[in-house]
Order: C-alpha cells, then structure tokens, then sequence
C-alpha cells in the first residue's frame, strides 16, 4: 500500500514491505509472552480459518481475518499496584467486550469481538473495510473492523496488557470507549458514516447490529440504575427498601458470579483448608468489587451522559474533534490524583448526590433511611477514588549496623577488585570465559552475560577470569 498517513523518517519516505500477509497488532501497554506470535500466525493459517471474502456483500463470510487472543492483566510492579488496580483487573463478570476472556458471541455464533489487540490477514481486512468509512470519523474501531472482517477469539493465546493503577486513568479510558460506541451510531439506524460514505448493499447483519447495540446498551448502565434508584426512592419506605435491593443486586451480580464457580474445587488433591482460604478471598474481593461499583455509580452515570452528549453533538452538529482522546501513558504522566484534583474531576458524581438529597428531603422524607448511606458513598466517591489509586509503600531500609555496613563494603571491593584484575583484553575473543581455581586452575569458554559490561567497558573484546576464592564459599 502506497497511501498511508505514515510519516517519514529523517526526510526519508515511509517504506512498506512487499509480501507481507499477516499484521500483529498491539497497543502500547500490551506484551506478548513467548511464542505468542508464532502460535498466532499459526492459527491464522489453518486452512479452516481461512479468509474467504464475498465481493458481493462486502464481507468475510467464513474463516476469519482477524484473530483476538485472550487478554490478562499485568502484574503490578513495585509502586505501580494499587487497591483499585487489584480489585479492577479480577474477573470481568458477564461483560463480554470490556474483557477478552471468554466470548459469548464465539460460543453460540462463532464469531468473536475484536478488541484491538491481535493479528489480522493484511487482503482480506482491506478488501472487507474499503471505502467503508469517511478518514477521521471513527474514534474506536476495533468492534467495526472485527464485524466486517470476522473476528474470532482465540482462548489458548494470551497477551498481557497493563491496567490502570489510578481510578482517574480508567474512568479517561472508559470515556473514550463509549464515545467511539456512540459514534457508530449512523451505522446502527443503517445510514453509514456521519460523512456519507454509504454502501447500501454492504449492511450490517443481525448479530453486529446487535454487538453495537450491546455496547450503547452498556453505557447506559449506570444512568439507567441512577434513574432506578430515584424512582424506587419515591415510593413508600418499605416498597422503596424492595426496590433498591433489587438495584443494589443487578449491580452485584455480575461481580459474583465467578463466585459461584469457584465453590466445588476445580482439581482433585486439594486440600479443604486452601480452598477455603482462595474462596474466602474471591469473596472479599467480589465485594469490594461490588461496593466500589455502587461508591462510584453517580460518577459513572455522569461521565456516560457527558460521552454521549459529547458524541452526538459533535457527530451531528460540529463535525469536529470525533478523534480526540489522550493516551492512557500520557495520563499516567500527569499529576498524581490528589483530594482537590478527585473532586474537580468528579464533580459529577457530587451534582447527582446532592440532587438526589434535595429530591428525597422534598419529595420523600420518609424514605431518607435508604437513600442517606448512598447519597454518603457519591459524595465520598472522590475520596475513595483517591485512596484506592494511592500505590503500595515500599517497604523501609532495613537497619544495618556499622560493622555490617563494612563487611558489605569489603566484599564488594573484593569482587570488583578480583573481576578487574582477570580481565585481559590482549586476547580477542568474543565470548567472556570462567576461570575456576579449584582443584585446577582451568579456563572454561562459557558465555556470561553478566560479565557482557565488564568487557565491554575494555579497548575490545576480552576474556574474563574469574578467580574462585575460598570467600565465596561461606
């Protein structure tokens, strides 16, 4: 492909390689474990997932052009975990597409949701996507690309991505993700893009009609349980008490349901006390799940009604900024969220509580009792959104003593003084070598890359001699 946005590099055009097939691409926090990519390009060539496009309808009908491995989180490092980090990157319930674990699309209809993350065939990807869409008006694309093109999740490959340590970052992501669920809305009602590039006989089928939906669907979680909630709190104080039960329980649920799995041993031979004891902390963290749901369900009903008033006057009225968004490494660059920054930031989630206060205290005084411990919750919100994303403390020096300090001191010296003493440099060798003294003074042509900086640090290559001391024994 010739016209590409790609930009040169040192006055030196762009250039594509010819012959290339298969594309694996990742985001910037996604890794990729050992072999992933060959077993990747592996399964994309099975002759029966195959691409097999249609000119007809514009579409690949069997076989697969992208493939979406399984998605884990990463393992925080150092000051990069946090409370919400921990609590956030466990199991995602029911949600299909926030989390490619498993895929309920795959499962029934064979065809999967593309996340962004993966390997795609490079012809039938832009046979299947050509002259869809107008430049610069899809912000997420993964969803349209993997209706198109058929997606398929692969659950035997994983790639590990890191998840936000800060509530701030994650609540940015999740604001981009459903602005760019609400900018394929034209495409929902059957219109194409807001631009005009519109293929009638290139229509959606019934199962990615549905996936959008599923995801506009999602948005509007919170805002509907908001709304929820404030109905119920209208009615008399027990049916008000029923009722926000009922709400509490939807919100609960998802959250749980991998609890439920988790009772009858997944192996035989385990013994009954470490089974309850991972039980008893998938418990604690399924409901630490739920509560910060519930704390953070005002702020979320806000940030979800700001995305979509923000995308739908942008798509049918400005025409401008349906691209803008803020990488989640830019994000992490910026201040750390402190009290002042949680509240201007989720200022939001405050408005909605203290309507909800002035409304029940007008309304329905006599149902006060069971909004007053949520009203309490959106209004702390800010606050514990800036203790859960408050990163672990390093552990303090240990105290070591002045005779201790010396000896550490001492050793240091002497393998530093015996590493530099056996470097030759006047043989030109390339791989270092060991010198071990016991019973015979033998030279031993092994590679140690962690002699690699002491020789390099020579005029040229040498050859390391180390000399096995009887110190180092004890």
């Amino acid at each position: 492909a010739t016209d590409t946005n790609f930009q040169g590099i040192n006055g030196r055009a762009p250039e594509v390689p010819s012959g290339v097939r298969y594309v694996i691409t990742l985001d910037a926090d996604t890794r990729l474990s050992r072999d992933t990519a060959r077993r990747l390009v592996g399964k994309l060539a099975h002759p029966l997932n195959h691409p097999r496009f249609d000119a007809a309808t514009g579409q690949v009908v069997e076989g697969y052009a992208v493939l979406q491995p399984r998605v884990a989180p990463s393992l925080p490092v150092g000051r990069e975990g946090s409370l919400f980090q921990r609590v956030f990157s466990s199991a995602s319930g029911i949600d299909p597409y926030a989390s490619a674990v498993s895929d309920v699309y795959q499962d029934l209809f064979g065809e999967g949701s593309y996340a962004g993350k993966g390997i795609y065939h490079v012809d039938a990807f832009e046979a299947a996507l050509a002259g869809r869409v107008s430049d610069g008006m899809l912000l997420s694309h993964d969803l349209f690309e993997g209706v198109f093109a058929r997606a398929a999740l692969v659950s035997d490959i994983e790639v590990v991505e890191e998840f936000p340590a800060r509530y701030d970052v994650a609540a940015a992501r999740q604001h981009r993700w459903a602005r760019g669920d609400w900018q394929l809305l034209p495409w929902v009602f059957g219109r194409g893009d807001a631009a005009g590039a519109i293929r009638g006989r290139r229509s959606l089928s019934l199962l990615a009609l549905w996936k959008m939906l599923d995801n506009l669907r999602r948005t509007l979680s919170a805002p509907a349980s908001i709304a929820a909630l404030l109905a119920g709190w209208m009615l008399p104080r027990n049916a008000a008490l029923v009722w926000t039960t009922f709400v509490v329980l939807t919100l609960a649920v998802p959250a749980l349901l991998p609890i439920f799995g988790a009772i009858v041993p997944g192996r035989a031979g385990l013994k009954t006390r470490s089974h309850l004891r991972a039980l008893r902390q998938d418990i604690r963290l399924a409901a630490s799940l739920s509560a910060f749901l519930i704390a953070f369900l005002a702020h979320q009903a806000w940030l979800m009604l700001d995305a979509i008033g923000r995308t739908l006057f942008r798509l049918f009225v400005s025409r401008r900024n349906l691209l803008q968004w803020v990488a989640s490494a830019q994000t992490n660059l910026g201040p750390p969220l402190d009290l002042s920054t949680a509240y201007r930031g989720m200022r939001g989630g405050v408005v909605i509580a203290t309507v909800s206060a002035a409304l029940m205290a007008w309304l329905r005084p006599d149902a006060w009792g069971v909004a007053i411990p949520f009203v309490i919750l959106w209004m702390a919100s800010p606050a514990i959104a800036v203790w859960i994303s408050l990163s672990p403390r390093v552990a303090n020096r240990p105290a070591i003593s002045d005779a201790d300090a010396r000896m550490l001191r001492l050793v240091a010296r002497l393998r530093q003084t015996t590493t530099c003493c056996h470097l030759i440099t006047s043989r030109k060798i390339r791989d270092q070598s060991w010198r071990i003294e016991p019973p015979l003074p033998i030279l031993a042509s092994i590679s140690c890359p962690r002699s690699a900086p002491a020789t390099s640090a020579g005029p040229g290559p040498a050859r390391l001699l180390i000399g096995w001391k009887q110190h180092w024994r004890r």
